[in-house]
């Protein structure tokens, strides 16, 4: 990231940096290169990556995170997911049930349009339903 911020930033780029670099944040992860982050492009083709992206990396992670714990599909209640990044009906939390064999008893809580606030909404709604 500090390389490219460097290269791309402009004028912004040692706030940027400072930013990124104090905001005490240990490991940053995405699923796409930063340069296609930051690269212009129109939201239809957008949006399909997002879908293509989401779908697959739900469900994988919902594969290992139930493995960590020793649950199966069917153990679960309650998905929540989570994103302000692109829209999709039905949500991701519907593909990665179906793709996990979660079963028809299944409450999903799709959560979009609330932006970096998201997680902790979600946060907050699973221990409601706990």
């Amino acid at each position: 990231m500090r390389a490219w911020l460097e290269e791309n930033g402009g004028a912004a780029a040692a706030r940027l940096l400072s930013v990124y670099e104090t905001a005490g944040v240990e490991r940053r992860a995405s699923v796409v290169p930063i340069e296609e982050v930051f690269a212009p492009r129109d939201f239809e083709r957008q949006n399909d990556r997002y879908i293509d992206i989401a779908r697959a990396a739900g469900a994988e992670t919902a594969r290992r995170a139930l493995e960590r714990a020793e649950l199966r599909p069917a153990d679960v209640d309650l998905v929540v997911s989570v994103s302000c990044t692109g829209f999709m009906i039905p949500a991701v939390d519907a593909y990665v049930a179906d793709a996990l064999g979660m079963g028809p008893r299944l409450a999903r809580l799709p959560i979009t349009e609330s932006g970096c606030a998201g997680g902790v909404l979600a946060l907050a709604r699973a221990g409601d339903y706990l």
